[in-house]
This record gives C-alpha cells, sequence and structure tokens, in this order.
C-alpha cells in the first residue's frame, strides 16, 4: 500500500487482491473488481484516442454516476486533472474554462458539442481493439481541483494531489475502519468531493459501493443491498425525518448500519437525539475541510459526550486554537482554528492573496472558530468573519442558536447579523419550530431574554423551515431576505 503513487493503484491492487469480489453495484449490475480495472483501462485508451493526455485539464459533466467513477479513475490512471462542473452555475463554468485552460469536458449527454467529449457505456464496456500502457506512475499534475466557495465570491480552486488523497483515504482506515465485508453508498451525487471521497476510501478497503442511476427509495435501498456505511448530510436526515414522522415508522429505520457519516454543516445535539431515536445509534460526525480531508471525527460512542462536539482531531492532524496573536488558548478559551497535515493542500491556484491570508508558515487557517475542551473535543463555533459585535460585545452565532435549539418547541435555528450604522452588527436569530406549534415570535424573545441577555438576538423570524442546500447547509442569502422583509 506505500507503493501507491497514483490513484488508479487502488484499484489495481484490489483487481489484483479480490479479483472476483463485487466492487461496484450499479442497478441491476454487481461489477466485479476485476471488470471494474478494466472498464477504466478500456476508458483510459478512449481518452488518449480523443487526445485526452498526460497533465490535461479535463472537465466532466456526468450525469450517470458509474460513468463519473470510470472518469475519475480514468483520468488519474493517464495523470490528466479532473475538475468536476455539473454542480456549478454556467458562470462558474465559463470562468474556470476560461481560467484554467480546461481541454475538454467530459459529458454523456450527446446533444453537447464543441469542447464536449462524449461518454457512453460502449467507451468502457466494449472491449478496446488496441493494448497499450498509458499508465503515469508518478503524475506531476494533480489529481482533482475542487471548487470551493470564497468570501470575496470568488471561486476557490483547489488542487488535491494524488499523494494527499492517498493519505486522506489511508487516514479513513483508521477513524471509519472499513473492511471488504462492508457495502458503502452516499446519498450525495458522486459529482461532489465529498462522495468520491467515500467511494474511494471504501474501495481502499475492498468493500463494495452503490451507485445509482435514478433516485431510489432509500429505505429500499438499504435493505436491499444491506447498506453498512452511508454518508448523508443534515439535508438527507431532515428530509428521513420528516418521511418517518409521516409515516409513523417505529423503532431504527437503519437498525444494521454501523456507520452514518454526517457533515457539511453543524450536527446539533437535539438532531443527534433524533437520530439516535429513530434512524441508527451509529452516528459519526465528520469535520472536514476541502483543504485538508477529515480534520477531526466524532463516533458514536462519543456523540453524546460534550454538547456540540465534532470529537477529536484525527492523528494525520495536528489541530490547535490560538489567538489573534497566533498565541495557543487553553481548553474552553474560542479562537481561531489552525490545521497542519500531510494531507494540506499547497495553496489555492491563481489566488495567491487567499493563498498567503489562509496558509503561513506550514499552518492553515480555515477561518473557523473553536475550542478544545479540556478532554480535548473539538468545538465549532462557526466562521471568524460571522462573528458579531453589538456595541463592542463580541457575538458569536452558535451561542444563540445553541440556547434556542434547548428550548421545547424549537427544532432549528440560524443566527446571523444585519449591518447597522450605529451598533455595527445587529444579531438576528430565524426560527424553526416544532410542527403544530404556537409559540410566537414574542415567546421565544421572552426565553432568549432571560437565558441570553445581553447577547440575545435582536430580532426573531419564524420559519416553516429553512431553504437548504444538497450539503445540507442553509441558503444564507434566502434567509436574510425573508428576515428582513418580515422585520422591516
Amino acid at each position: 500500500m506505500n507503493e501507491m503513487t497514483n490513484l488508479y493503484d487502488i484499484v489495481k491492487l484490489q483487481a489484483s487482491k479480490y479479483s472476483n469480489k463485487e466492487a461496484v453495484y450499479y442497478g441491476d449490475s454487481i461489477i466485479s473488481y476485476k471488470e471494474l480495472k478494466k472498464h477504466i483501462d478500456n476508458f483510459s485508451i478512449f481518452l488518449n484516442e480523443n487526445d485526452i493526455l498526460t497533465g490535461d485539464i479535463i472537465g466532466s459533466e456526468c450525469k450517470d454516476e458509474y460513468a463519473e467513477l470510470i472518469v475519475m479513475f480514468a483520468l488519474s490512471k493517464i495523470g490528466a486533472t479532473l475538475i468536476s462542473l455539473k454542480s456549478l452555475t454556467q458562470t462558474q463554468r465559463d470562468e474556470l474554462i476560461d481560467t484554467l485552460k480546461i481541454k475538454s469536458i467530459l459529458t454523456d449527454d450527446n446533444k453537447k458539442e464543441n469542447i464536449y467529449t462524449v461518454v457512453s457505456q460502449e467507451n468502457f464496456i466494449l472491449e478496446c481493439s488496441e493494448e497499450y500502457d498509458n499508465y503515469c506512475k508518478n503524475p506531476k499534475s494533480p489529481w482533482i481541483y475542487i471548487v470551493g466557495s470564497g468570501t470575496t465570491g470568488k471561486s476557490k480552486i483547489i488542487p488535491v494531489s494524488h499523494f494527499q488523497q492517498l493519505q486522506r483515504a489511508k487516514a479513513s482506515l483508521d477513524w471509519l475502519n472499513n473492511s471488504k465485508d462492508d457495502v458503502a453508498h452516499s446519498l450525495v451525487n458522486i459529482s461532489y468531493y465529498s462522495s468520491k471521497v467515500l467511494y474511494i476510501q471504501a474501495l481502499l478497503s475492498a468493500s463494495s459501493c452503490v451507485l445509482t442511476k435514478y433516485p431510489l427509495d432509500v429505505f429500499l435501498l438499504y435493505k436491499e443491498f444491506k447498506i453498512s456505511v452511508m454518508y448523508m448530510t443534515v439535508f438527507h436526515i431532515e428530509q428521513l425525518l420528516n418521511i418517518i414522522n409521516q409515516e409513523k415508522f417505529e423503532g431504527l429505520v437503519f437498525p444494521y448500519i454501523r456507520a452514518l457519516v454526517i457533515d457539511g454543516s453543524k450536527v446539533s445535539m437535539s438532531l443527534r437525539e433524533r437520530i439516535y431515536k429513530s434512524i441508527t445509534k451509529n452516528i459519526y460526525v465528520r469535520y472536514g475541510i476541502n483543504e485538508v480531508g477529515t480534520v477531526s471525527l466524532c463516533k458514536a460512542e462519543e456523540v453524546f459526550e460534550h454538547e456540540d462536539t465534532v470529537g477529536f482531531p484525527i492523528k494525520e492532524v495536528d489541530l490547535k486554537v490560538v489567538d489573534k496573536e497566533g498565541n495557543d488558548l487553553d481548553p474552553n478559551k474560542i479562537g481561531e482554528i489552525k490545521i497542519r497535515s500531510n494531507m494540506l493542500v499547497d495553496g489555492y491556484i491563481n489566488d495567491s492573496e487567499s493563498t498567503n491570508k489562509a496558509f503561513k508558515d506550514e499552518w492553515f487557517f480555515p477561518g473557523d472558530l473553536g475550542m478544545l475542551t479540556e478532554g480535548s473535543h473539538l468545538i465549532i463555533l462557526g466562521r471568524s468573519d460571522n462573528m458579531m459585535i453589538l456595541n463592542g460585545i463580541n457575538i458569536y452565532p452558535s451561542q444563540i442558536e445553541k440556547v434556542m435549539l434547548k428550548h421545547d418547541e424549537v427544532v432549528d435555528a440560524f443566527a446571523f447579523s444585519l449591518n447597522h450604522q450605529i451598533h455595527q452588527d445587529v444579531p438576528v436569530c430565524a426560527i424553526v419550530n416544532k410542527v403544530d406549534s404556537n409559540i410566537t415570535d414574542k415567546d421565544l424573545m421572552n426565553y432568549a431574554i432571560e437565558n441570553l441577555g445581553s447577547y440575545r438576538p435582536q430580532a426573531i423570524v419564524i420559519f416553516n423551515k429553512f431553504p437548504i442546500n444538497e450539503h445540507g447547509k442553509i441558503v444564507k442569502s434566502i434567509v436574510k431576505e425573508k428576515a428582513i422583509e418580515t422585520i422591516f
């Protein structure tokens, strides 16, 4: 395993060790590790025949999940760089095509023209007439470019090398402890980096992966394939809980799942309790960053040890909480998080300003506020640029959210600020109440005054539900816009 230098080596290794074992369940098809490797090899030749070569930057917009998996590993094999464009806006795609000089975009839509190269099942299932060695042992180009959002509105382009991604995958062998008996599935489409990572981790452990051709009932999917490791965001969790409430399921709906991995946004204590009661007791809360990979993990036995914990930094990560001068802070003191790891990327593409701001002396500053408890639990308190200053008082959104979520009638809370010429930041809290709750904003404000005092929100706005994206993150712009309409 230590000899791996190309991400493709994972499939190559498992095809030699577990040739006939199930690598991928895909619709009605069962694809062995031997077949998976052959499909990748065939498609890598197709890429070369279409003038896609080592060092090229290639976009992907495949709708088919298995096609995306093959694209991912075939580009890896020849040493080309992948960038997934499917989830991006047209403006973002145009910007990236121009900025990165993307050579071609792989798609399974045969109506696309110009820069597009059309992918079909025949490109990797049918035998190629010609066999030749196009394996790049030590790729110099990144394995993937991840597109992240920047605070300036400009997209951050994060290059992850083969070495860095292999280190991230190997780290999961400790914290997730996959085995060849596991069956893994992500409710997030494989076009997203987080799901690519889950499947890479699974294949490194010789597990089986479940990919879907179209949206399927997750309950049936779980039973049919006996899924043991499942990845989802808070968005999917809330969807499942709504179905469970509507259908009045009794007991745990995923009683035999070994690990339900959740990340993408805050997993409140009340949400953990609802998952524990209705879905599974095997909850894993992950705190990860594209620039590093997994930073910390809260395992099933730890999820209720400390309120809002995201567990402990994994052994591959050196994490500290520091003050504005960079001095280490004592336990239970709030400060900025900094991280050091061999899984850390070197910087951002074509963005020296953001690179110089976030990467300093081998440390990465993600812009997150947090603290370490006496027992070394990591608590994330939000973004440093989201901290509010009201009349000289520092107020953290998580402070407000944490207290409001303790109210019996509150299901979800999102605190933010509105700018004010005199008072600087005016804290506002958006609330989602329980179904059929009659509690009013005035009732909630009295509760906030009693429990938060000067740290309370200055306005409370009640929503039926929050607009949430596929990663489980609240669409803040929509919430703020509706809050302003309500308040003013």
